[in-house]
């Protein structure tokens, strides 16, 4: 067969296929600043959807989303500090030390406006930083009266507390509040059209530590005990734009 013949076969049996391309989904744990599955993900393009609070898996807040709403934390050991680290950073403690996973929850520019530290109470209040003293670590975080307080213990089961947390601010307005009990581990779900922005964990019995409380999706808190028999409750604090 001549060269051109060959070619000419080549080009029509082309021209009969389907090119099959794979796209690979996006993780949830992804390093980049929110990059989430689910509504709180960032797209590209003029007529994309632009998420008002993102979780940033960094622990660092982008230029894009640069208000720092609050955050947590998940340990394999124990969590001992969950705080803001200047107006773009949420830090995480673990007992005994180690490399914990972090997570900011980040606004837009115009959130900013939207908060307030007058009247603050639990169920409406971010930005809430939680340090136990040295060599202790959480056994609730919880919202109350002025905030949210948190009770610790240590290695001897001595307790502190409850404290308030300290920094925290008011979203003055589209706030309700979400809550679920479970057996070590449990997940306080918003409502459809909410966003978390806050959370906290609180044993419902004396025993068990805080292992991890984090934003675990765009619109639910995990709650995490150290004990597989624990009763814990989880807690959100959900904001509808």
């Amino acid at each position: 067969m001549g060269t051109r013949a060959a070619c000419a076969l080549w080009v029509l049996s082309l021209a009969g296929c389907s090119l099959d391309l794979a796209i690979p989904d996006r993780g949830v744990a992804s390093d980049a600043p929110g990059q989430l599955d689910g509504p709180g993900q960032r797209e590209d393009g003029p007529d994309s959807f632009v998420s008002p609070v993102i979780i940033s898996t960094s622990g660092m807040c982008p230029t894009d989303h640069p208000v720092l709403l609050g955050g947590g934390g998940k340990c394999s050991g124990t969590l001992s500090a969950t705080a803001a680290s200047g107006d773009d950073k949420w830090t995480v403690i673990c007992i005994p030390s180690e490399i914990a996973l972090r997570f900011a929850l980040c606004g837009t520019p115009d959130l900013l406006g939207k908060l307030s530290t007058v009247s603050c109470a639990g169920e409406s209040t971010v930005k809430a930083s939680c340090s136990c003293p040295t060599k202790y670590y959480f056994v609730s975080i919880a919202p109350a009266p002025g905030g949210w307080k948190f009770t610790c213990t240590d290695y001897f089961s001595r307790f502190t507390g409850p404290e308030l947390a300290t920094g925290g601010k008011c979203l003055t307005t589209g706030t309700q509040p979400a809550q679920k009990d479970g057996t070590q581990t449990a997940s306080a779900q918003c409502p459809g059209g909410y966003f978390v922005v806050s959370g906290g964990c609180e044993h419902l019995q004396t025993a068990g530590v805080i292992r991890a409380s984090y934003p675990s999706s765009p619109s639910s808190w995990t709650c995490e005990s150290s004990l597989s028999s624990a009763k814990v409750r989880a807690h959100a604090v959900c904001w509808k734009p």
